[in-house]
């Protein structure tokens, strides 16, 4: 079995998004760790299982897909779009489901293309950076035996995982060659325009902490049901008038997910609460300190008050500079990965056994 290790590098997780045989623009989940393909009664209908895992199903001059691969692949891609939708995988047309596997085999091509590239062009992997490797993994796992523990990986062999770390490690090695190296420092122009596209990252929207009492009462409710609500929390704003403390009416009398809390929303910005536009614009022109009359927010009748106020804030070029410093590089990596996938899916000339077409970069 062909199992993904762990992968802790970007140009490793671009690549195994790939090998997973997800198509440009799809969006892809993290990497996580190997798992096992799944049981036979978890297969998807679209796997040929009764095929013969060795046969050859794709080529592209000496590289080859074999069926027990685009199987695994298709099987991980079930998997995660069922993680992606809360259990429930797509449904695909015969179209799209071959496309989904042509895609794949595409991926898997240019995965073993950059891999064998490496190697020929006398890159090569150490037992120490292997071992040096694994103990990052371990250590993300809490140890070694608690990797090994996880289900699928009794029958896994060392030799396995191994083969497959030594080419994940060989395969950062060539991306950052080819394409992080050649990559300039950005410039500060670079950096100031980049900025100036940017600015709504480098602040902070207005903000008010804030505290609520809530009875509840469903929108669309009877006017006999409103006038009641409404009635209730006027008994509550009563005792607040007549000096209670705002913490102890709230955690008795409140009926919102505020209350153990004594009502203390923290820091909120608008819409952050959810309680309709009416609860947003008496919170942000509210005065500090000053209990509000009732207001009807989608979950009944509340009293706010807010404590403190935050104006928006905005980072100029100079304070935001070493963010954008920090940040760019690993922008221009990921255009620069996209590029260079790009091509190498059109160096590809795939032949797929049984078709008489052969696809460039298709």
């Amino acid at each position: 079995m062909k199992l993904t290790v762990v992968l802790l590098s970007f140009a490793a997780m671009v690549l195994m998004i790939m090998a997973v045989g997800c198509d440009e623009g799809a969006k892809a989940p993290a990497p996580e760790a190997p798992a096992p393909a799944p049981k036979e009664a978890e297969m998807p209908e679209d796997i040929q299982k009764d095929t013969d895992p060795e046969k050859v199903i794709a080529s592209s001059g000496d590289l080859v897909v074999t069926q027990g691969e685009i199987d695994e692949v298709l099987a991980k891609n079930r998997k995660y779009s069922m993680m992606m939708s809360g259990g429930k995988p797509l449904e695909l047309t015969p179209e799209q489901k071959e496309q989904q596997r042509k895609n794949a085999i595409r991926n898997l091509l240019v995965s073993k293309l950059t891999l064998a590239e490496a190697k020929a062009g006398g890159l090569a992997v150490t037992d120490q950076e292997i071992d040096e490797k694994f103990e990052q993994v371990f250590k993300m796992y809490g140890g070694k035996e608690k990797f090994l523990k996880a289900p699928g990986r009794e029958d896994v062999s060392d030799d396995a995982l191994r083969k497959e770390m030594a080419e994940t490690i060989l395969r950062d090695k060539y991306i950052e060659q080819e394409v992080y190296s050649k990559i300039p420092a950005p410039s500060e122009e670079e950096m100031r325009e980049w900025y100036e596209k940017n600015k709504s990252k480098f602040g902070a929207p207005e903000m008010v902490r804030a505290r609520i009492i809530t009875v509840k009462v469903a929108e669309g409710a009877s006017a006999e049901d409103v006038a009641g609500a409404k009635g209730r929390l006027l008994k509550l704003a009563a005792r607040l008038k007549n000096g209670e403390a705002f913490e102890a009416v709230a955690k008795e009398g409140s009926e919102d997910r505020w209350a153990p809390d004594g009502g203390e929303m923290g820091l909120i910005r608008a819409r952050q609460a959810r309680l309709g536009d009416d609860f947003d614009k008496a919170a942000f022109a509210a005065q500090v300190g000053k209990v509000s009359d009732p207001i009807r927010t989608s979950e009944g009748f509340c009293l706010l008050e807010v404590t403190e106020k935050h104006p928006a804030e905005q980072k100029s070029f100079d304070e935001a500079k070493d963010q954008v410093k920090n940040w760019l590089p690993g922008l221009k990596k990921f255009e620069a990965m996209g590029k260079f996938l790009s091509k190498k899916k059109l160096e590809l000339k795939i032949e797929y056994v049984g078709e008489e077409q052969a696809a460039t970069g298709q």
